[in-house]
């Protein structure tokens, strides 16, 4: 049996919705709706209850005994439904509900949570802290930075003056009338305190030890280059020379 066209508006829409109603043919044997009492709806809200089935179908059909529905899977917190069966608990019901496509628009005025826009708009709103809250937080935040800020400063000038296990010392350098100050690194004086250990990083660069071994190099070529002119100016002496 085809479609009857159905119009309805839901309480929350602007528009005509049409839902598409047929009476219900069993493909096997058995499944447990009686097709007599049976009708298929389909092109339903997404988001349809039971609730609003009834408030839409019993005023005119009669009274329900069962809706069974298909459901769809969905990322959202409720089940989308295909499409319901509805069975009646009398016969009549169900040219009654064909009927309905001669009908003017049936309103449906079940009260049901926002969807859609609504929804989402009632989401983000409940997300948003009053001007209080954000007040406190800010609050919190700026104490906490102050007070990380004040350690890092006492920090600091505990180290300031005393040199680090390389023989530096952090110098701070502050403005007039600023707590907090650029840190900079400058080369240790000497200093007379018995307990502050020498410290020398001999060919600690790559480049250091090869400059190293080239002026060794260099080193040795000069001094063998002396030791071969003083050897030729001995032979030179000590050459037999009877005329």
């Amino acid at each position: 049996m085809a479609f009857v066209r159905v119009r309805v508006r839901w309480q929350e829409e602007p528009f005509l919705r049409f839902l598409y109603i047929r009476r219900y043919s069993a493909k096997k044997d058995g499944d447990g709706f009686p097709p007599e009492r049976t009708v298929y709806l389909t092109n339903l809200p997404p988001d349809v209850t039971d609730d609003e089935l009834e408030d839409l179908l019993e005023p005119v059909c009669g009274a329900i005994q069962m809706i069974f529905s298909s459901r769809i899977p969905h990322p959202e917190d409720f089940d989308r439904r295909g499409f319901v069966l509805v069975v009646f608990h009398e016969e009549g019901s169900v040219a009654k509900a064909l009927g309905m496509a001669n009908m003017a628009a049936r309103r449906v005025l079940v009260d049901r949570p926002p969807g859609g826009m609504a929804k989402w708009v009632g989401e983000y709103r409940g997300q948003q802290k009053s001007a209080g809250e954000i007040k406190r937080e800010a609050d919190s935040f700026m104490r906490n930075f102050d007070e990380e800020q004040a350690r890092r400063n006492a920090e600091r000038e505990s180290n300031s003056g005393r040199p680090d296990e390389d023989g530096f010392i952090k110098v701070v350098r502050r403005k007039k009338g600023v707590s907090s100050g650029n840190t900079h690194i400058r080369a240790a004086k000497p200093m007379d305190a018995a307990d502050v250990k020498e410290k020398t990083h001999k060919g600690f660069y790559g480049f250091q030890a090869r400059q190293d071994r080239i002026s060794r190099i260099a080193e040795l070529q000069a001094r063998f280059q002396k030791d071969k002119e003083r050897i030729a100016r001995l032979r030179e002496q000590r050459a037999f020379k009877p005329y």
